[in-house]
């Protein structure tokens, strides 16, 4: 019947014309769902148990985060049309939540006090990194974002000491990136289109 038997991270429904949702497990598969029918339509092996997904509309690709050795985690690109992944595989200290902007256009990834940005249709190769302790730090991402057009909506967040993050959100023109921390504190950064 094509349904879970480990516990799973589901991605939001993709538009017409083919009512379909994505699921990714910890048993390390992706499988696609015919919301019409409610039948797994395809199921491809990513190799590794998946504890993040997020699958942008019309890219054409699925990004997961995966758990790897020794408790380390692994974002992968998954073509979707062929089941493979493929490009680069970006290395984390440990599996991290996947959030997709809202427009669809931007994937990002944190842990602690670093959040990776990148395009959703692009690759991995140079993201676009926030880490913040005392000071904030900004390296350029791969789609052009120079480090010194992102700013802090807040003058302050260049300056407080930051707890660990809990939430990401980016808007839907894919300009402005919310973290939010363990202290119920939300930073909104903007320049990012």
């Amino acid at each position: 019947d094509g349904g879970r038997i480990a516990p799973c991270r589901a991605a939001p429904p993709t538009p017409s014309p083919l009512p379909q949702a994505y699921t990714a497990s910890l048993d390390g598969t992706l499988k696609c769902w015919d919301l019409a029918t409610g039948r797994c339509v395809s199921t491809a092996s990513v190799g590794a148990p998946v504890t993040g997904l997020a699958v942008p509309p019309r890219a054409g690709v699925a990004w997961l985060s995966t758990l790897w050795e020794r408790g380390a985690g692994r974002v992968l690109r998954l073509h979707l049309a062929t089941g493979v992944v493929e490009g680069e595989r970006f290395k984390l200290a440990s599996p991290a939540a996947l959030s997709l902007s809202a427009g669809g256009g931007v994937v990002a990834a944190h842990e602690r006090r670093t959040v990776w940005l990148w395009t959703a249709a692009g690759d991995l190769h140079s993201p676009l990194t926030i880490v913040r302790t005392k000071a904030v730090t900004v390296r350029r991402g791969s789609w052009g974002v120079k480090a010194g057009a992102l700013r802090a909506a807040s003058p302050s967040a260049h300056t407080r000491p930051s707890a660990p993050h809990q939430s990401i959100a980016v808007d839907g023109d894919d300009d402005r990136v919310a973290i939010g921390d363990a202290t119920g504190r939300v930073t909104v950064w903007r320049g990012l289109a």
